[in-house]
């Protein structure tokens, strides 16, 4: 009987076999993980002025803006200045949506590097209106409480040289109430809490497509000087400069993308996109 042995199979490459080996051992070891894809960068968002109630509805549709814009982004979003300033120093954000005021006073401060403009409209500003209740008598109002959002470290200064300039009533007299949110000094007016405000046009139409009655109640007084409208900024040292550029292409093209996250986005914070920033811009 004439046997045939097997056909010979070529034993593995000894330098294969010690590699899947390793692999399995170190696969056995507690604690050891694939590694992981590199996190997010931060993206803080102080924007007292935008037109949103809730938080986490503007949370949601960033997370879902960035991830189908593939930008490495993770929002933080701050209600007042006083909370943000020590979470700067401690996270380290890689960048900075503020309002103007708060980049001119803190430029130096934290090394922000002005990358683009927000805009309203088409344009880098806008503008506020001074509100009161009808049957307002503009006579009895020397010591009248006024709600608005922070302007910086002397809001007051800066209604009195600028924003209320040759308004019919004296701001020197005013109380100020600073809220943290546009909004808060439209319901604090419509409450009975304050005799005046000061507010976005924007913020009140989006009332009045809620509760238009009361809208009706109030007359506009003036209207301000124009404020510049919020920068995003870069936090020098904490992103890269390919990152930077990444960030700075994307959000340029926001305005005219026919992406719904990117529309829903922009439309909470009530931008219609942005624009560089002037190169030398002391704002």
């Amino acid at each position: 009987m004439n046997i045939v042995p097997p056909p010979r199979v070529a034993a593995p490459h000894l330098g294969l076999r010690l590699l899947g080996l390793l692999l399995v051992c170190w696969a056995a070891v507690p604690g050891s993980t694939a590694p992981a894809a590199s996190p997010p960068v931060t993206l803080f968002l102080y924007a007292p002025d935008v037109k949103l109630q809730k938080t986490s509805s503007l949370l949601a549709a960033a997370r879902e803006c960035f991830t189908a814009l593939d930008l490495p982004l993770a929002l933080e979003v701050f209600e007042r200045a006083e909370v943000l300033d020590p979470q700067i120093l401690a996270q380290k954000p890689a960048f900075l949506l503020c309002p103007g005021w708060y980049l001119a006073e803190h430029r130096v401060e934290l090394a922000l590097v002005p990358l683009l403009r927000a805009t309203v409209n088409g344009i880098t500003s806008y503008k506020k209106l001074l509100l009161g209740r009808g049957g307002l008598e503009l006579h009895k109002l020397d010591h009248a409480k006024l709600a608005l959002t922070p302007l910086g470290e002397d809001t007051q200064a800066m209604l009195q040289r600028e924003l209320l300039k040759g308004a019919p009533i004296t701001p020197a007299t005013f109380s100020l109430i600073l809220v943290n949110k546009d909004i808060d000094a439209i319901f604090a007016l419509a409450f009975g809490q304050v005799e005046l405000s000061l507010v976005r046009p924007e913020n009140l139409e989006h009332l009045r497509t809620v509760n238009p009655r009361v809208v009706n109640e109030f007359k506009v007084l003036h209207e301000t000087s124009a404020l510049v409208t919020p920068t995003m900024c870069g936090l020098e040292g904490n992103y890269s400069p390919a990152l930077g550029e990444h960030l700075t292409k994307t959000l340029l093209l926001l305005g005219t993308s026919k992406l719904q996250a990117a529309r829903t986005f922009l439309g909470l914070l009530g931008y219609d996109g942005f624009v560089r920033e002037a190169k030398g811009s002391k704002e």
